[in-house]
């Protein structure tokens, strides 16, 4: 039976689906976990940062950084370079966030859903990058003197590559669902 809406617009649009309980509960899963490590990685980082004196004695036992150098203005501003990494990584969760929301609201095997799916990926490489491109800002703020002492992985260690690895695959998923939704669309069109 088609409908009036399908006469008017020329195309069949299927109804969204309805997922069982188990999809269901992995959605908010996914959210929790995605919330739950912004907040956690998030509040270890300020929590880290918020102790000058603790975080500086750190660098001084482990890198040899002499105290006096490092100025309030260059550490409070290597602390605002922590907050702006901790802004781009909740941009990744807010899209995780709207993905699942389609996917709880039946738009899963969808056009819509592949770009969402990409935004995350897409949003994930960029919490990576500035967390990448930030370290290095951070150390110029507070010492230049550490440049050389800090060692490789303090740069970009393997969870930074492991992060790039799942937003690759996320990104080549998004590309898979979206032509298997393109065909769907057009099978559905011509039935």
């Amino acid at each position: 039976m088609i409908d009036d809406a399908t006469i008017e617009t020329g195309e069949a649009t299927a109804p969204p689906l309805v997922l069982d309980k188990s999809l269901r509960l992995a959605c908010y899963s996914i959210r929790a976990v995605a919330l739950i490590w912004w907040l956690w990685s998030s509040a270890l980082a300020f929590w880290i940062w918020s102790d000058r004196e603790t975080t500086v004695g750190r660098w001084v036992k482990l890198y040899d950084l002499d105290p006096a150098s490092v100025s309030a203005a260059g550490y409070y501003g290597s602390t605002l370079v922590v907050v702006a990494i901790a802004a781009v990584a909740a941009v990744m969760v807010y899209f995780v966030w709207r993905l699942t929301r389609s996917y709880l609201d039946g738009r899963v095997f969808t056009v819509e859903a592949a770009g969402q799916l990409r935004k995350v990926a897409l949003a994930g490489f960029a919490a990576v990058a500035a967390g990448v491109i930030g370290r290095p800002i951070q150390v110029a703020m507070i010492s230049t003197s550490m440049f050389g002492k800090l060692p490789f992985y303090a740069w970009f260690g393997p969870p930074d590559l492991l992060y790039l690895v799942i937003c690759g695959f996320l990104l080549a998923l998004s590309v898979i669902f979206e032509a298997a939704a393109e065909i769907a669309e057009d099978n559905a069109k011509i039935v």
